[in-house]
């Protein structure tokens, strides 16, 4: 058998080498601690503003702001048919702000609540739920001019807004102003004495949803030029299952 003698130096310079690999090993895992420290932090730093940022995709923005649309004096609950502008008989809830029945006064409140509650939610809740930065959008439609497809915002001439009213399994909730309202959304200017939400069903869960909002000027709507009149529905977003359930079990007994 062959035996092989490791000199002193040999094994001073093994130690070497092995000390030299296990400090780069060192080196390494600390530049990847760092690394991943500094990811964490940029990560909770994000995480952390876009939990400040709150969003409100309605016309006008934040409720109770300056530049969004005010408070009604009374809502119409309309479960079916359409809003009677012009005082024909309508079956419909009435919640009023300064009503002499509690209970219309209760409901009104309890109205105003649960629609601010509803469209209020952070960015990163957004985000979570696959909703990146909504904000309010006119409803469109896909036109056919010159044999070419387009897509336009609907319009909603005189006879369409006053024929108004929710689909199956929608609430219609009309917002009605003592005085004209006018509100700047996505660059049209839009006056309004009425303003309706169609609130459906659909959602049954604590998610965030679409809802709809259409403005309406009815002090136009028999007038000589009301041909020419054009109203806009805008789509918006909200977690709207309480409101639902709310104007849901509303008792049916008002009169107006």
């Amino acid at each position: 058998m062959v035996r092989f003698k490791i000199s002193e130096e040999e094994i001073q310079m093994a130690e070497i080498q092995q000390k030299a690999a296990k400090k780069g090993m060192n080196r390494q895992t600390k530049k990847f601690i760092v690394i991943m420290g500094a990811i964490l932090l940029c990560a909770a730093f994000i995480f952390g503003i876009l939990a400040l940022v709150v969003l409100h995709p309605v016309p006008g923005g934040k409720p109770g702001s300056s530049k969004s649309i005010p408070d009604a004096d009374a809502y119409y609950v309309i479960n079916s048919g359409v809003y009677a502008y012009l005082g024909q008989t309508s079956s419909r809830i009435e919640l009023t702000k300064d009503s002499s029945i509690e209970k219309q006064r209760k409901g009104y409140d309890t109205f105003v609540q649960e629609y601010y509650k509803a469209v209020k939610f952070t960015a990163l809740r957004g985000i979570f739920e696959n909703w990146w930065f909504p904000s309010v959008k006119i409803v469109t439609e896909v036109v056919t001019e010159d044999g070419e497809e387009k897509t336009v915002n609907k319009e909603y001439n005189a006879a369409a807004a006053k024929g108004l009213r929710p689909e199956s399994g929608e609430i219609m909730v009309v917002g009605r102003y003592n005085k004209p309202q006018t509100i700047e959304v996505k660059g049209l200017e839009i006056g309004f004495d009425h303003v309706h939400f169609f609130i459906n069903s659909s959602q049954d869960e604590r998610k965030l949803t679409t809802f709809y909002m259409q403005l309406v000027d009815s002090a136009k709507l028999e007038m000589p030029e009301a041909e020419d009149y054009v109203s806009y529905r805008f789509e918006c977003v909200g977690e709207i299952l309480d409101l639902y359930t709310f104007l849901s079990e509303l008792e049916t007994t008002y009169t107006e």
